[in-house]
């Protein structure tokens, strides 16, 4: 439904009328978008407001990638956990969780290691700004010995927004820190 340019930005393949119907579903509820066709996996919100349409680009499932994407993604396939718009303060829309396996020639199935197509654990619907997200953090990290290891379930359980941050949101309020 948009163009999707992270890899092949000559890529012409977008629905015709993609961007009108995004904003036809932003105006009559909550939607999540999935599609494939794109090798690249990817989660975005449409352009838009804040109840702007999830987009989920599956990626692919079993495709002999071409040598472009080969070294930065590789097969995967998704579980998405949706929850209720109002889950946590901060969250309008469509709410949810993705656990995310890619296929590895030496290992089979494992849980992605990078956070190039959808990493596993990925999130969307926090829409409430990445600052704030980083406050909460920075408050809980200051309560804590220097140099302290805290796992990421006990960062989520603390601060459950950073959970429904998606990927690349969760990585600059991470490297925010």
């Amino acid at each position: 439904p948009y163009r999707h340019d992270a890899i092949d930005r000559t890529d012409y393949s977008a629905l015709e009328a993609g961007p009108e119907l995004l904003r036809l579903l932003e105006s009559n509820g909550d939607w999540l978008v999935v599609h494939g066709h794109r090798h690249y996996p990817n989660l975005v919100y449409a352009g838009g407001g804040v109840r702007a349409p999830v987009i989920l680009a599956a990626g692919s499932f079993a495709a002999l990638l071409y040598p472009e994407l080969q070294g930065r993604v590789r097969n995967q396939f998704h579980i998405l956990d949706l929850e209720g718009p109002a889950v946590i303060d901060g969250t309008s829309g469509m709410c949810g969780r993705v656990r995310s396996w890619e296929y590895n020639w030496a290992q089979g199935w494992t849980r992605p290691n990078s956070m190039e197509g959808i990493p596993d654990g990925a999130g969307f619907g926090y829409r409430n700004g990445i600052p704030r997200v980083v406050d909460r953090l920075t408050e809980l990290l200051s309560q804590r010995q220097p140099n302290a290891f805290i796992p990421l379930a006990e960062l989520l359980m603390e601060a459950p927004e950073l959970g429904y941050l998606l990927p690349h949101d969760r990585a600059r309020a991470l490297e925010e820190l």
